[in-house]
């Protein structure tokens, strides 16, 4: 049985920018051009229905019950999660508009970070993306890089720590988090881990691994 997670590396949408969204759009969409901008939005949702279908998929095969989902930028876990999932797939979110779907079907919300790194990490990401121009903004970015870095290191430190203390026995997590992030050297060697590389039948083929014994719990 033992305890299973499988890692989905993820592409933020703009959706998911908050207020943040408009500018970080605006600039992209200057620096690339409209058309490739549009084509790399596209990009993303063609991930995200590709995710959406192996997650459907999954939950077929597994006891939603026995799922523990792990978000990054997940801040709390329980009923405060919930609320986050609910809230951001209102605003057309498909990461989470997945996560609600899952929650509906008695998947259980984690906590995943720390809510003082993500404060730290948006704070600074609010000031060089709020520069009055783009020099304005080089500078600031060279500024902040390595607090960025080492930020980024301790997220991926503090994920892995939430993974290992609250993954139960014989469930299986599921962990959307960004593809630059990397926790797998901080999880513990109990944890069976594979890290979704977009082949649906490979991934599929590892959560039917040993899946009877778990749905017979």
């Amino acid at each position: 049985m033992g305890k299973k997670l499988l890692i989905i590396p993820i592409i933020h949408s703009e959706e998911e920018l908050g207020s943040l969204k408009d500018r970080i759009s605006g600039i992209k969409e200057e620096k690339l051009g409209s058309e490739v901008h549009k084509k790399q939005i596209e990009e993303v949702h063609k991930l995200w229905r590709d995710i959406a279908g192996t997650i459907s998929e999954i939950m077929q095969i597994i006891k939603p019950e026995k799922i523990q989902i792990f978000q990054d930028g997940m801040p709390a876990g329980g009923e405060t999660g919930e609320k986050i999932v609910r809230e951001c797939a209102a605003n057309r979110s498909i990461n989470y508009v997945i996560l609600a779907e899952m929650i509906n079907s008695g998947a259980e919300i984690e906590q995943t970070e720390s809510p003082q790194y993500l404060k730290e990490e948006y704070d600074i990401i609010r000031e060089i993306f709020s520069a009055k121009s783009p020099e304005e903004q080089n500078k600031l970015s060279l500024k902040y890089r390595e607090k960025l870095h080492g930020l980024g290191i301790n997220r991926d430190r503090f994920i892995a720590e939430r993974i290992n203390s609250s993954l139960k026995e014989g469930y299986t997590g599921i962990l959307f988090i960004g593809a630059t992030h990397n926790i797998t050297p901080g999880l513990s060697d109990e944890i069976n881990y594979y890290i979704y590389n977009y082949d649906r039948r490979a991934a599929i083929h590892w959560i039917n691994d040993g899946v009877d014994n778990q749905n017979n719990l």
